[in-house]
């Protein structure tokens, strides 16, 4: 999973769809950051993150959407949502077997 293939859902659940390549370049950067930091806590595997697409793309949402914007009163909820998903896949993705031969 690659950040340039989650930006056409992210714009959508950021209510942005405007062709501004800057914009673009702010929300692959957030979107990059948010994979970074899923990897970071090991959820690595191609499989892994195949078999939790919809998972992982929400969090990256929940993530890119806090992080977005200067005055967003959900922003708070929104990480720990993000957060809260991040744990699960981690927890999941360390006892999962297919992944763990795969490291």
């Amino acid at each position: 999973m690659e950040a340039k293939d989650l930006l056409p859902e992210v714009k959508t659940a950021l209510r942005t769809t405007v062709e501004d390549e800057s914009l673009d370049k702010e929300i692959l950067g957030l979107i990059s950051s948010g994979l970074a930091d899923l990897e970071i806590l090991g959820v690595v595997s191609k499989t892994f993150m195949e078999k939790q697409s919809y998972l992982i793309t929400t969090a990256i949402i929940l993530y890119v959407k806090s992080l977005w914007g200067y005055d967003n009163p959900e922003a708070q909820r929104q990480m720990e949502t993000y957060e809260n998903i991040k744990t699960q896949l981690s927890i999941h993705s360390q006892y999962d077997k297919e992944d763990n031969d795969e490291v």
